[in-house]
C-alpha cells in the first residue's frame, strides 16, 4: 500500500492554490538536495573548497583533498543555525544545534619521491538538516476538496476494474478501505462527508462555498554522511582520492490543515510521517597544481542508492453546519498507521573547481557543480511500476 502523499500536496495547494504536483517528485528532490555546511574554515569560503583540500569539508567535496595533508589531524565543528520561514504576515523560526562535522586524517609518509605519501581518513558530515516550521493563512480560489474529488475521479478513470465506489470508500468495523489501493485523501474525505457521489462514481465537494484555510507544518531530521577516504599525490603535482560513503537519513513531519467555509462549517486534516533509511555511494577526485599558485580540481560523485521506509498516518475531523445525513455527528476519522518500503536513487554529480593561493595573503576559490535532478528515480524491490507516474513527473 502506498500513501496518497498528503502533506506536500497541502503545502503546495496552499501556496500555489491549484498548481499541484505529486509528493513523490518533491520527496525525491527533498532527499537529493543537500545544504551548504561544514567546517568553519570552509563556510568562510562559502563552501567552495573543492580545489583547496586540506580540510574535512574539502575532502567531502573532492576526496583528492586528503592528499594535501602533511600531518595527521582530528577536527570537529558544532553548528548552531536558525531557520525562518515566512508566508504572508506569518513567520515561524526553529533553532537547530548539531555536530556538523567530525573527522580524522592519518598521514603516512612513504620513502618515494614520486609517491611521497598515502593518507587515510574518516569523516562524518551532516549534509542536510530538515528542521523547519511553517504557518500560513489564506483565502484560495478553490477548496482542497476539489483536488481530493479529482484524485478519486482520476483513479476511477484509470482503474475501471477496481472502482472507488461509495461502498468501497466507506469504512466499517468489518472493512478497512485504507488497506486497499484507494486514494487515502478520498477515503478520509468521503468518510467525513467532505466529498459526495455525483453520478456514475464521480465525486464532488459537499459544498461550493468560499473557503479560508490555515496550515501549520513542522519538519525535523537529517541526512548524515560517513566518508572513508584514501588519497595520494604524484610528484607533488597531482593529488588523487577515492571515498566510499554511507548515508543515514531520518525525517519527521507533522502537518495540520484547516478549511473554514462561509456557512457550511469546517474540517481539519492532520498528517504524520516518519522516513528512515540508509544509502551508499562513492566519490573520486583529482587536484592538479600546474604552478604553485594555481590548483584545478575535478570530482565525480556517484548516485546515492537509498533504501527507505515510510511510516505514516492521517486523520480528518469534520464539524459541518449543514447535516449531510440525518444522523450526522461531528467525528474524527483515523487511517491507522501504515508502512511503505521503497528505494530512491539520487542523481550523480560533477564538481569542477579552481583556486589560487598567494602565500598567506590571498585565497580565491570557485566550485561549479553539475547535477541533473531529472535522473532521480523511485522504485520498489519487485519493480512493479508503482512509481512510474512519479518518475514521469521527475523526468519532465
Amino acid at each position: 500500500m502506498k500513501m496518497n502523499k498528503i502533506t506536500y500536496t497541502l503545502l503546495l495547494f496552499f501556496v500555489i492554490s491549484g498548481g499541484l504536483f505529486a509528493q513523490g517528485e518533491i520527496e525525491a528532490y527533498n532527499f537529493s538536495r543537500k545544504n551548504i555546511s561544514g567546517t568553519a574554515r570552509s563556510m568562510g569560503m562559502g563552501g567552495a573548497f573543492g580545489a583547496l583540500g586540506g580540510d574535512q569539508t574539502g575532502i567531502s567535496i573532492n576526496p583528492a583533498g586528503i592528499a594535501v595533508y602533511r600531518s595527521s589531524e582530528i577536527v570537529g565543528t558544532f553548528d548552531l543555525s536558525n531557520n525562518t520561514s515566512k508566508v504572508g504576515n506569518l513567520k515561524e523560526s526553529v533553532t537547530d544545534r548539531a555536530l556538523s562535522n567530525l573527522g580524522f586524517v592519518g598521514y603516512f609518509p612513504l620513502r618515494s619521491d614520486a609517491v611521497p605519501l598515502v593518507n587515510f581518513g574518516f569523516t562524518h558530515h551532516r549534509q542536510k538538516s530538515f528542521s523547519r516550521k511553517i504557518s500560513a493563512v489564506g483565502a484560495p480560489n478553490n477548496s482542497l476538496l476539489y483536488y481530493i474529488a479529482d484524485r478519486v475521479n482520476k483513479y476511477n478513470d484509470e482503474n475501471p476494474n477496481h472502482l472507488a465506489t461509495p461502498e468501497k470508500l466507506w469504512k466499517t468495523e468489518d472493512y478497512n478501505p485504507f488497506a486497499d489501493s484507494y486514494p487515502w485523501l478520498g477515503v478520509l474525505a468521503y468518510n467525513s462527508y467532505l466529498i459526495k457521489e455525483s453520478t456514475n462514481n464521480a465525486y464532488i465537494p459537499f459544498t461550493d462555498e468560499a473557503v479560508r484555510n490555515d496550515l501549520y507544518l513542522t519538519e525535523s531530521g537529517y541526512i548524515d554522511n560517513y566518508d572513508f577516504t584514501i588519497g595520494t599525490t604524484i610528484n607533488n603535482k597531482l593529488n588523487l582520492g577515492l571515498a566510499l560513503s554511507v548515508s543515514s537519513l531520518s525525517y519527521n513531519l507533522y502537518s495540520d490543515y484547516r478549511e473554514d467555509f462561509v456557512n457550511a462549517g469546517h474540517y481539519y486534516l492532520t498528517n504524520w510521517m516518519n522516513t528512515t533509511g540508509s544509502g551508499f555511494s562513492a566519490k573520486v577526485g583529482a587536484i592538479y597544481r600546474p604552478i604553485h599558485e594555481l590548483r584545478i580540481g575535478v570530482a565525480y560523485h556517484t548516485s546515492t542508492w537509498y533504501s527507505l521506509t515510510d511510516m505514516f498516518s492521517a486523520e480528518t475531523t469534520d464539524e459541518l453546519s449543514n447535516a449531510p445525513v440525518p444522523d450526522y455527528k461531528p467525528a474524527t476519522i483515523q487511517s491507522g498507521t501504515a508502512t511503505n518500503y521503497y528505494n530512491l536513487t539520487t542523481p550523480d554529480k560533477w564538481v569542477f573547481s579552481v583556486a589560487t593561493v598567494l602565500g598567506n595573503r590571498f585565497i580565491a576559490s570557485l566550485d561549479y557543480e553539475i547535477t541533473d535532478y531529472s535522473k532521480m528515480k523511485l522504485s520498489t524491490s519487485n519493480d512493479n511500476g508503482w512509481y512510474d507516474p512519479d518518475n514521469g513527473y521527475i523526468s519532465i
